[in-house]
């Protein structure tokens, strides 16, 4: 069997560490393994799709046109030949929308050659006329065909145009001509959504699978924790953690600010990740930027002695997956794919989407201590997210489309 996986990274960010890993998996299962990226790692063998110039041009073009994907045509053709040379059995396709592929002409090709193909949902893009996330717009005209969008200036940014309902129903064309194709969800609550989009009716199956996680690397690592407490003074303080690879509203940043303004002299708030241009965090926030190094990651989770998730919109929240992994009572807001992602005693989900009710969730976590629910966040996480158990569950899903 030959899987092709198109994402738009290789190796960084939870997408690309995902593509990595499931290749990995693939491989030590006899199966022949490829992956075609946006961006690359140098000496892996990948494909990479597009030029510099090009994905730039389309960048501009979606913008001016409000077409998202709809460009890059000489990278695609060249992405189509690639797939003619490797002759895949099935195709999985991660996050498109990054500037860097024509999905109308990748996906006709993949019904003319009737091979199996599989939508992952990381995000909604795949049945909205382009928004990546809705529920904090409190919309639902992806059930119904999409137009007036109330996000065009969000997610894929539109300048001047609103092609939402036009996007949507080319998106549903495209998918009925697919005769194998399969969608899966990153949680139940992406899965539940998309069971309820016209664009899936032709689907042969819509299934939820959590991304796995690497228990080799994210587990309880108390020498590092405690090596980086003592490189930042934190030896006597309880860390509360946050962790983002961009934080933007949607995140949760401006709650992680307000937070600042509650943390006592023996608590402190850490955050890793990517900030706006020109943000400057409270002085009382410890910053760390942004790391694809995983054993660094996972040195900070094992030090927290709670997690901040302050998210609103999580398709998956695979950085609250991960500290439940090191053994970190995670708090987070009770909205979209959270709560299925902190299991009872494994923290807090806060009902209320209210700074001051989190950060009173948060204080009975720190009161209770994180001993308290160490044991049975790892349980947890090694229950649900064991990469093993669900990347077998995708190769036994595609197996079933093949049929």
């Amino acid at each position: 069997m030959r899987i092709l996986q198109i994402n738009a990274v290789e190796e960084i960010l939870s997408t690309g560490r995902t593509v990595t890993e499931f290749d990995a998996f693939l491989t030590a299962h006899g199966v022949d393994s490829y992956i075609a990226c946006s961006t690359t790692v140098a000496d892996t063998g990948s494909y990479e799709i597009g030029t510099a110039f090009e994905k730039k041009a389309h960048a501009l073009l979606s913008r001016l046109t409000g077409k998202q994907a709809w460009f890059s045509k000489g990278g695609t053709e060249k992405l189509l030949k690639y797939i003619d040379k490797i002759k895949p059995d099935a195709v999985i396709l991660r996050v498109l929308h990054g500037n860097f592929v024509c999905f109308p002409l990748l996906m006709k090709y993949l019904a003319e050659q009737n091979i199996v193909t599989v939508l992952f949902l990381h995000d909604c893009w795949y049945y909205t006329g382009k928004c990546c996330y809705y529920s904090q717009a409190d919309c639902d005209k992806w059930k119904s065909g999409c137009g007036n969008c109330p996000r065009l200036r969000f997610d894929n940014v539109s300048w001047f145009f609103d092609r939402t309902a036009q996007l949507w129903k080319a998106k549903k064309n495209l998918y009925e001509n697919i005769p194998r194709l399969g969608v899966v969800g990153v949680s139940q609550w992406i899965a539940d959504e998309a069971r309820q989009s016209p664009l899936f009716a032709s689907a042969v199956a819509v299934e939820g699978i959590y991304n796995g996680i690497d228990f080799d690397k994210f587990h309880a690592m108390p020498q590092a924790a405690q090596k980086l407490r003592e490189t930042h003074h934190l030896e006597n303080k309880r860390i509360l953690l946050g962790v983002s690879s961009q934080w933007d509203m949607r995140k949760g940043l401006a709650d992680l600010e307000e937070l600042a303004k509650f943390v006592s002299e023996n608590e402190q708030i850490v955050c890793i990740g990517m900030l706006p241009n020109g943000l400057k965090l409270p002085e009382n926030v410890l910053y760390i930027p942004r790391t694809d190094n995983v054993q660094a990651l996972a040195a900070w989770y094992s030090a927290a002695d709670v997690f901040l998730n302050l998210s609103k919109e999580e398709t998956f929240g695979k950085v609250s997956a991960e500290a439940l992994s090191c053994g970190t009572p995670v708090v987070c807001y009770n909205t979209t794919a959270n709560p299925e992602i902190v299991g009872e005693g494994c923290g807090a989900v806060c009902k209320d989407l209210d700074v001051r009710a989190y950060w009173q969730a948060v204080q009975t976590v720190l009161a209770n201590g994180k001993a308290y629910y160490t044991d049975t966040c790892q349980s947890f996480a090694h229950e649900r997210f064991d990469k093993i158990t669900n990347y077998a569950k995708i190769l036994a899903f595609i197996e079933n489309l093949m049929q």
